[in-house]
This record gives structure tokens, C-alpha cells and sequence, in this order.
């Protein structure tokens, strides 16, 4: 049954008539539990906003949003309305929710002026707020709101916690909610705030603030014998706590707090002890996050470059992953980077450069010129890209050329002998998801710098991410990075949806900080097994990489670099285009089409 009504209200949806679809997801909702109704019902309500008077005067809608509002998911944890408003807002269509929370202005402050002993859905209705703030118009009392806040926050879930703070991509949209919060319960500085709240509140704070809770062991010792053994929530984060806080094995009675399956683990984290540290001597090593710095180091970089090249470290740059627009990232270095280092590259990467397919539903087309990729994507549209790889094979055969690099041009591009290539699709690599790929290379790489030894920094990079302007001076980060263990990244740590993470694009840190973090192929599938808070069992994007600095001890700041855009691969050529097409031509309507296409973007036409 939910499933004829799911493919109906899509089947609406996808026809342009929100509202239809709406009534028929409402029609269903009542009595239902199934979790596809409300995501369903979510997603319409939002599409249906883009025209909100048209909303409003349906008759159901303020029920609706209602019975949307105060629905607490069972088993799928988040807010589901708050879920896909979020979502939204971080995958680039911001607007969407800015519409959706205009709509539910009027619905939305009533609730909140409500007494939250007469309403159960309260607490739901606030995290929606919160989460959704940035975007609200002038109708919301934020003042208020962030009385509500502070009132209501010991009350939230792990859960709740999920939706109003994911700073790590969109720090803009959800920083005014972290950043109360920090205010009131931890300011810089200060630590005592913390010492009541339970392990989970704890680590919660340190993510959020990127920042430790205590300062050593006996800290740690004294505040655990406190709260633990605590629930199963407290006893993980503790266990995260422990590994961040208190290298090696612990000479308590790991027992008495329910912690005893970390003693191993907590041991072979203790590599981290072993990191040695120099005094930096140079002040600009403490001002790499300070902006002043950063701007004349910027304009040092760009009209004095003389200036900024003296001294210069040597420094290993990792490459992993796919080489998909490498030659224009490659541009973007020498100009940003290059000059003022002593570079050595060390690569570790596919065969396959992951050039986008000729899908004719793909935004940017792998093909040169304008008229062609307009032709084409009109006729693959009609005959489907099966019949088109039928049709055409030379023109096919020429991308699929163009799809792979061998070592030895690598070779002379980046003038290195250090070059690895392996092909995806072979045996070995048939298990593994893109993220082991992704952590498999960034290890690899690594090593290879490490086995050739002698660098002051390593970086790793991915091989198609453009660089603009730097603002800092390389010898102060290599002072920094030589004082203590931390890690330099495009993006430090920040929370999506709860979980800890870091920029997975690039990294710049002392060779013994950058073992640890390449070494996540190694170490993150203990990390996995060993009931931490907010681990998941597989290998993810910028939340494996981010856990294991954090439970190594290392600090994750953000490199002060402007980057650019990831670069794609360069297109097939015109004149290749067109070679291919007189090659498979049959001389029919399609194929004149596509040849006058060619010709024309080739300037024959």
C-alpha cells in the first residue's frame, strides 16, 4: 500500500503538481508509521513551497505541516522534516529551505510561543528553528530563540544534536547556533562548564569547539570516576575520550568504569608519544590562523615572490586518486605553491583518470565545443546511450583513449621517477569501495615519501584540486608543524550531522603527524571494532580520517590556502570529434547532424 502511494506522489510530483501529491501523502500519514511516507511528505511540502500562497490556501496544509513538525522518526534518527531542510541547505539549494521556512512562519512561531507543557511536539518545532535560523526571515524572534535554546538543550537527544550545529560545510548557515551554545557552556578558556556534563556532552563539545576538554590524564581520571560506568552512550564516548586524552595502556581499573576492551587499543594509540617536537622560533609559526598575517603573506606571494621563496623547506607532495583535470590543477601550483618550496612528487594513483561517461543526463558533456555536446546530448536523449555506444564506436573508442595516463607521461609531467599506477578493475581491488580506494591510495602515497625519507613537510593532494592564493609563509609552517602534532587541512575539524570530520583534499603536516594520518588504512578498522562514539564500520569520507587524527592526538587546523574549484578532465578535442564521427558515419539524418555539429565548433561550417 505505501508503496503505490510513494509512486503516485512521485508520479505527481515529477508532473509539476506538488499539492496532488501532497494530499495523497497526507491521505496516507494518518495512522502510518513507515518512514518513506514523512520523507516523501517532507520533500513534497518543500517543493510545494516554492509557491507558497498557492500552499497555504490548501486546506490541509497547516495539519499537515503539523503532523510533519512534531514527528519523531522510529528507527531512522533524525528529525525528518528538519532532515531534508538540512540536507538542502548543504547541498547547495539553501533557497529551497529559506522558501519552506517562509511558508511555515506563522505555524512555526506559534509553536514556539506555545507552552511546552501543553505541547509534546515542542521540542521538535525548536530543533527545526535551529536548524533552519540563518535562513529565516524577520517573523523569528532570535532572541528568543535562543532562550529556548539554552532552556531546552540538556533536554535534546544524541539525535537532535545531528541537525542545528553542521558547521563543517556551512559554517555560515549553522554557525549561530554553535556558537551560543560554546558561549554559554565553554568559553575559550574555560573548561569547569564541562566537568558536570555526561561523556557524550563532552566530546560532543570538544568536536564542536575543535578543542580539548582536558589537559591531561589525572583531568581525565577525576572527571570519569564521576560519570562512569554511565550507558552504553557514555561508555563510547569515554573510550574516545580516553584514546584523544591518555596515550597507552591506563593504570586503573579500567573494569570498575565498564572500559576494559580499550586497554589494547588505547596502547597502540600510544605511537603518538613518540612524535618529537622542536621550539618553533619564529613568530609567524603561532599567526598562521591570523588574518592580518595571512593577507600580507598573500600579497607577499603574488607582487614579491623573492621574498617569500628564501629557506625554502623541502617538502614531499602526495598524490592519490583519480588524475581527472591534473594538468590544470598542475597550473594552478606552479603559480601558488611551487616557487617556494623544494618539491618532490610522489605519486600513487589509477590508470583510469575517471573522465565523466557521455550519459547524456550529465551536466558538463566529456566532449570540446558548444554546438557538438548540444547535438549529441539532443539525439542520445531520444535513441538512449546504449544504441549511441552501439552507433558510434570509433567516437567511443576515442574517449576511452583519452580515459587513462600511463606512468612515463607522468613521469615527464611532474618531473618525478616516483610514479605508481594500478588499474582499478583488477582482481585485487574488486571488494573495495570508492572510499577504500581513496584511503588505500592516500596510504601508499605516503609511504613512498616516508621510504625515500628526508622532507620537512609531506603533503597530500589530490591530484585535480585548484590552488589561489597562499597566506602563509612556508617556513613558518614548517616550524609549526615541527612544535607539536597537528595537521594542516583545507577544512579543520567541524560536525556534519554529529560526526567528527576533516578536509579529506588536502593535507600538510610533519612526516611523522602525516604517517598517522596516511596510515588510516591501517589503523581505522580498529578504530571500527572498538565502540567508539560515532565510528561507523566502513571507511568514510572525511570522518575516518578525522577520527583517527583525533583519537592520535593530533590537531587539525585549516591551511591557509584560497582553493579552487576540482578540475576536470580536458575534453575531447574538436578535430578528434569529428575523425571518429567520418570514421562511423553511415551518412544518415543523426549522423549529418552530429557532423555539422563537429564542423561547425570546428569553424569549417
Amino acid at each position: 500500500m505505501a508503496d503505490d502511494t510513494l509512486s503516485r506522489a512521485e508520479a505527481q510530483l515529477q508532473a509539476g503538481h506538488a499539492l496532488d501529491a501532497l494530499q495523497t501523502l497526507a491521505d496516507a500519514l494518518e495512522g502510518a508509521s513507515d518512514e518513506a511516507l514523512y520523507r516523501a511528505a517532507s520533500r513534497a511540502l518543500i517543493k510545494a513551497a516554492e509557491d507558497p500562497a498557492k500552499l497555504k490556501a490548501w486546506d490541509g496544509f497547516a495539519p499537515l505541516a503539523r503532523t510533519l513538525l512534531h514527528h519523531t522518526p522510529c528507527p531512522a534518527p533524525m528529525l525528518t522534516l528538519a532532515h531534508e531542510a538540512a540536507s538542502n541547505m548543504t547541498s547547495g539549494n539553501a533557497q529551497a529551505t529559506k522558501a519552506l521556512t517562509a511558508a511555515l512562519s506563522d505555524i512555526v512561531q506559534a509553536e514556539l510561543d506555545s507552552d511546552p507543557a501543553e505541547n509534546p511536539g515542542f521540542k521538535n518545532v525548536l530543533v527545526f528553528a535551529l536548524t533552519t535560523r540563518a535562513l529565516a526571515g524577520d517573523w523569528l524572534d532570535q532572541t528568543r530563540l535562543s532562550l529556548r535554546h539554552l532552556d531546552w538543550f540538556d533536554r535534546f537527544s544524541t539525535d537532535d544534536l545531528a541537525l542545528p550545529y553542521s558547521v563543517m560545510f556551512n559554517p555560515d548557515l549553522f554557525g549561530q547556533s554553535r556558537d551560543e551554545l560554546l558561549t554559554a557552556y565553554w568559553p575559550e578558556g574555560v573548561r569547569s562548564q564541562l566537568q558536570g556534563l555526561p561523556p557524550d556532552r563532552v566530546l560532543f563539545f570538544s568536536w564542536l569547539a575543535g578543542r580539548d576538554a582536558f589537559e591531561g590524564p589525572a583531568e581525565l581520571r577525576a572527571y570519569l570516576d564521576r560519570h562512569l560506568p554511565g550507558s552504553e552512550e557514555d561508555r563510547a564516548a569515554a573510550r574516545t575520550l580516553m584514546l584523544r586524552h591518555w596515550p597507552g595502556a591506563p593504570q586503573v581499573d579500567l573494569d570498575r568504569w565498564g572500559l576494559s576492551d580499550i586497554a589494547e587499543l588505547a596502547a597502540e594509540t600510544a605511537t603518538r608519544a613518540a612524535i618529537t617536537t622542536t621550539p618553533a622560533r619564529r613568530k609567524g609559526a603561532a599567526l598562521l590562523q591570523n588574518r592580518p598575517y595571512q593577507a600580507l603573506n598573500a600579497a607577499k606571494h603574488r607582487y614579491a615572490p623573492a621574498l617569500a621563496g628564501r629557506g625554502k623547506p623541502r617538502v614531499a607532495i602526495c598524490l592519490s586518486g583519480q588524475l581527472r583535470g591534473y594538468e590544470a590543477a598542475l597550473a594552478t601550483w606552479r603559480e601558488a605553491i611551487l616557487p617556494f618550496i623544494e618539491p618532490v612528487f610522489f605519486i600513487h594513483s589509477w590508470e583510469g583518470i575517471g573522465r565523466s561517461d557521455a550519459q547524456p543526463f550529465r551536466y558538463v558533456l566529456p566532449f570540446a565545443g558548444k554546438a557538438f555536446p548540444e547535438a549529441y546530448r539532443q539525439i542520445a536523449v531520444n535513441a538512449g546511450y546504449p544504441a549511441m555506444r552501439a552507433r558510434y564506436p570509433a567516437l567511443f573508442a576515442a574517449l576511452a583513449a583519452g580515459n587513462t595516463v600511463t606512468a612515463e607521461a607522468l613521469k615527464a609531467t611532474y618531473g618525478t621517477p616516483h610514479v605508481i599506477l594500478e588499474d582499478d578493475s583488477a582482481a585485487r581491488f574488486g571488494d573495495f569501495s570508492n572510499q577504500q580506494k581513496m584511503h588505500y591510495k592516500i596510504h601508499a602515497a605516503d609511504q613512498m615519501a616516508q621510504d625515500h625519507g628526508g622532507f620537512d613537510l609531506h603533503m597530500r593532494l589530490r591530484p585535480d584540486l585548484a590552488m589561489g592564493l597562499v597566506g602563509f609563509d612556508w617556513r613558518d609552517l614548517k616550524e609549526a608543524c615541527a612544535a607539536r602534532p597537528v595537521l594542516f587541512a583545507e577544512k579543520p575539524y567541524g560536525l556534519h550531522y554529529a560526526n567528527l570530520m576533516i578536509g579529506d583534499q588536502c593535507a600538510v603536516a610533519s612526516p611523522q603527524v602525516m604517517a598517522l594520518y596516511a596510515g588510516t588504512w591501517d589503523s581505522f578498522p580498529d578504530l571500527a571494532q572498538a565502540g567508539l562514539a560515532r565510528c561507523p564500520e566502513a571507511f568514510t569520507g572525511h570522518v575516518s580520517l578525522a577520527l583517527t587524527a583525533w583519537c592520535h592526538g593530533i590537531a587539525v587546523e585549516r591551511l591557509p590556502i584560497r582553493f579552487g574549484t576540482l578540475q576536470d578532465a580536458s575534453p575531447l578535442g574538436t578535430a578528434q570529434i569529428l575523425a571518429a564521427l567520418e570514421a562511423d558515419s553511415r551518412g544518415d539524418a543523426e549522423d549529418q547532424q552530429l557532423l555539422a555539429a563537429a564542423r561547425a565548433d570546428l569553424g569549417q561550417g
